[in-house]
């Protein structure tokens, strides 16, 4: 337990960078203030996972990598230290506003949570433990998710770091891989396996679906295009 708890950590700390990072790419404040913090969240992470990816390509080493990423991002915290403060109070205020809005439950609250609610229904169905212990995932997914499991443990176990497949007797790994890289730097870390595997697509899954869902609704000026191109895209 205590050793899942530097994951979780790191997840922590790249929200956070995320957040202190985010306003050079929303200058002009084209975002609304939740549309920004789930921005910053996405941001936080990926943004984050190609630079321990750099850093790891480089040093040709994950360990080395996650310390000095975990470096830059504190120090690029404590610079906008200032900025932070502030975005946590706008979303104090704005949480205690929200508690005073009456009548919240409108059909597209519902169905959007439904969508969410069917979408984190999903997830553990993707991998899961069986009774005695194994590994276990859907029947119609099980060779995507052992192509997956393969890419994860490949970044964890590889030493020297290099981006080779894990099957195709290594040859370069063009696999869109940033997700699996991901949970491959949580499993690192000591995360369980299949939350290392998930966690990433509950908190990604999640924050996508609400900020689509914000931004389609004001572009396209109508909750309910939004909450069909929601499901489209879903």
């Amino acid at each position: 337990m205590g050793i899942m708890i530097l994951g979780l950590t790191l997840l922590v700390v790249q929200i956070l960078f995320g957040l202190s990072i985010f306003g050079y790419f929303d200058s002009k404040n084209k975002f609304s203030l939740w549309e920004f913090v789930l921005s910053s969240i996405v941001s936080g992470i990926t943004i984050g996972a190609f630079l321990i990816l750099i850093f790891a390509l480089l040093s040709k080493s994950l360990g080395f990598a996650l310390a000095v990423f975990i470096l830059v991002a504190v120090a690029v915290i404590a610079f906008r230290i200032t900025e932070l403060k502030k975005l946590f109070l706008q979303i104090i205020l704005a949480t205690k506003k929200f508690k005073k809005i009456k009548s919240i439950i409108k059909p597209w609250i519902i169905i959007l949570a439904l969508a969410i609610i069917i979408y984190f229904i999903t997830i553990p169905t993707i991998l899961f433990y069986g009774q005695n212990g194994s590994l276990k995932t859907a029947f119609l997914s099980w060779g995507d998710t052992a192509l997956h499991l393969s890419i994860i443990e490949r970044f964890v176990n590889v030493d020297p770091f290099e981006l080779t497949h894990p099957i195709l007797g290594g040859a370069n790994l063009t696999y869109p891989f940033l997700i699996d890289f991901i949970s491959g730097i949580l499993l690192k870390l000591g995360v369980d396996k299949v939350l290392a595997f998930g966690l990433p697509l509950y908190i990604l899954g999640f924050t996508w679906m609400i900020l689509i869902f914000s931004l389609a609704s004001r572009y396209l000026n109508s909750k309910a295009f939004a909450l069909i191109a929601l499901i489209l895209i879903v």
